[in-house]
């Protein structure tokens, strides 16, 4: 538990130092010479930000959350190297590897679609949405969709022992009923 908490608090400090230093402003940018019929002109929304030293601040701390993020992911996987040996239905070392596998594949690729977008085109955020979509989805599923589906097979060994179970129980009354009736059959033809 004291290494979530670490990475957790290294993690905030990161993120809190990166808003306070280089905040972004919200602007709207007008697309001129595109108006609609009505003389509406479009326009777009980004964050950027005031000056070059927050620009450069900015980046410096995204380098840094990134390789912060790259050491996580090591820490990750040396961890569920280590416990690729526990045998149970919640062992999670082999979707843990897939996530790590499916992450560097994403952050590859993703990589190299950016080095051809500019970061205000719009394609740039849809971009960016789907891996992040593809990214969250690929944890939360390999996590939660094997323990869902061994708690589902413990509730169904549940049941089916204790179908078994009473089964046992009938099977057992039946018996010791049969042998009581043979004795009182014997003992009233003793008399």
């Amino acid at each position: 538990m004291k290494p979530f908490f670490v990475l957790l608090s290294i993690d905030l400090i990161l993120l809190i130092t990166w808003t306070v230093i280089s905040p972004s402003t919200f602007v709207r940018i007008q697309i001129e010479g595109s108006e609609d019929r009505f003389g509406r002109t479009n326009s777009f929304n980004q964050c950027l930000w005031g000056n070059d030293e927050s620009k450069t601040s900015y980046f410096v701390l995204k380098q840094l959350l990134q390789i912060f993020d790259l050491v996580t992911i090591a820490i990750l996987a040396y961890y569920a190297y280590r416990s690729r040996s526990i045998s149970t239905e919640y062992n999670e070392s082999t979707w843990i590897g897939l996530i790590i596998y499916i992450y560097l594949e994403i952050s590859f690729i993703r990589t190299i679609l950016f080095l051809s977008f500019k970061p205000g085109q719009r394609t740039f955020l849809l971009v960016y949405t789907v891996f992040v979509f593809f990214n969250s989805l690929s944890i939360l599923l390999l996590i939660f969709v094997p323990k869902k589906i061994a708690l589902q097979n413990e509730k169904k060994e549940k049941l089916r022992k204790k179908k078994m179970k009473k089964l046992r129980m009938e099977r057992s009354r039946l018996f010791f009923d049969a042998i009581n009736e043979e004795q009182k059959i014997e003992v009233q033809s003793l008399h």
